[in-house]
């Protein structure tokens, strides 16, 4: 039999930040201490998003990174320089999934 898992949903944000679920999420990939420099919760959707998306809250989350940038503003600007606009658009409304399986996220996709 497959081995099963239970996914996990976290609502991050929808413009405005959940902290605890910000907070529950950050503990389920292993970065609690995790924090962002940004001012303002649409730039910090941005760049959780964005990471969240590469692992790359730290080198150690991902083999393929070997340095992450420092700053909200530093991630922000490579993003926009790096023409990966759809990162943007994470500033709106923002769930994470984790511990899903293939077949739940293709069900996802197709509808």
């Amino acid at each position: 039999m497959p081995h099963q898992t239970k996914p996990k949903v976290f609502c991050i944000g929808e413009t405005k930040i959940n902290r605890d679920e910000l907070k529950a999420y950050l503990e389920s990939l292993g970065v609690p201490e995790w924090e962002s420099d940004a001012t303002d919760d649409v730039s910090e959707l941005i760049e959780i998003e964005g990471r969240g998306c590469y692992l790359s809250f730290g080198t150690e989350m991902n083999d393929n990174i070997n340095r992450v940038r420092k700053t909200n503003e530093d991630y922000i600007d490579n993003i926009i320089k790096v023409k990966h606009g759809s990162v943007l658009e994470h500033a709106f409304l923002n769930f994470q999934i984790l511990d899903a399986s293939r077949v739940f996220t293709h069900e996802v996709v197709r509808h």
